[in-house]
């Protein structure tokens, strides 16, 4: 059994702009939004259409807006809610997860856990597409306890991913 406690605002912030930084479907996103808006930069440079101006600058309002949606307001939100400010406690065993604290228990066993993806700094086990716990590596009492986390979860899933998230 391992157990590791920290608080969620710490480590959440970070976790979150990781998670859309190196998750496929929104870099693809990302993408097609600028490459969209340079084929329209380059139809307005060629026919000074105004209808393209317009497209344009709508495009690049919605590229900003959804980077400072990603970048800082969802992560604004873990830093600056109390809740997320509690110590929280992460259980790993052979059979189950639980993640506790003072306002809340749950629990879910190992066939829940749809996939594990590791970071530099973090583990994320996820839940679903978009629902996932995080394991801060820094917060693991001993690198033998880090190395029986790893073991724990390639028995289970045999793999853990890195690199870009494909979820």
């Amino acid at each position: 059994m391992i157990t590791i406690s920290f608080r969620f605002n710490e480590y959440m912030p970070q976790a979150i702009k990781t998670y859309f930084l190196n998750t496929l479907r929104y870099r693809l996103i990302i993408g097609i939004g600028l490459i969209a808006l340079l084929l329209n930069s380059l139809v307005f440079l060629i026919t000074y259409s105004k209808t393209a101006l317009v497209v344009g600058l709508l495009l690049l309002f919605v590229i900003v807006v959804e980077g400072i949606r990603y970048y800082y307001v969802l992560p604004n939100k873990y830093r600056k809610n109390t809740l997320y400010s509690n110590l929280f406690s992460l259980t790993v065993t052979e059979q189950e997860i639980r993640f506790s604290s003072n306002e809340s228990d749950s629990r879910v066993s190992w066939a829940y856990i749809k996939k594990v993806w590791e970071t530099k700094d973090l583990y994320y086990l996820f839940l679903d597409k978009h629902q996932f716990w995080i394991v801060p590596k820094d917060q693991f009492a001993s690198k033998e306890d880090h190395i029986q986390f790893r073991e724990i979860v390639l028995t289970k899933h045999r793999q853990i991913y890195t690199g870009i998230n494909r979820t």
